[in-house]
């Protein structure tokens, strides 16, 4: 980023994720616990990644991990174990400042709505939005 050159960043929230799981666990601990976590087709049909039912929380590392099908096209159904990092607003603005940006406005937002102006565990809170820019 050139200096004064502002920069959009977009995270999954991590903070409504963790308010929202019902499933833990710590993978070095115990890895066979994804073979017990339901699998889902609700990235193939509606994309809303934030259903409870079908997240674990690594309580270590705070990865998420979810069991996804995918049945519709042409290629056979496949069945992946999906691993994501989603970030706290406190996480993201570090990496921000540590590589040198001055953050000038965050909010939790809606997927659909980034005017919005919600709490960290509001269930519509989906992203974190950060405007920042280079000092």
């Amino acid at each position: 980023l050139k200096r004064d050159g502002v920069a959009f960043i977009s995270v999954m929230n991590f903070e409504l994720t963790n308010h929202i799981a019902k499933h833990r666990f710590r993978i070095k601990q115990n890895p066979n616990m994804l073979l017990d976590l339901k699998a889902s087709n609700i990235m193939e049909t509606t994309g809303d990644i934030f259903n409870p039912e079908f997240l674990m929380i690594d309580e270590d590392d705070h990865l998420i991990y979810r069991k996804e099908q995918f049945v519709s096209g042409r290629e056979l159904p496949i069945e992946l174990i999906v691993r994501e990092k989603r970030f706290s607003m406190d996480e993201i603005i570090k990496m921000c400042t540590e590589v040198g940006f001055r953050v000038d406005e965050t909010s939790y937002v809606s997927a659909k709505d980034w005017n919005s102006t919600l709490n960290s565990i509001d269930p519509h809170a989906k992203e974190i939005l950060i405007k920042c820019s280079k000092k």
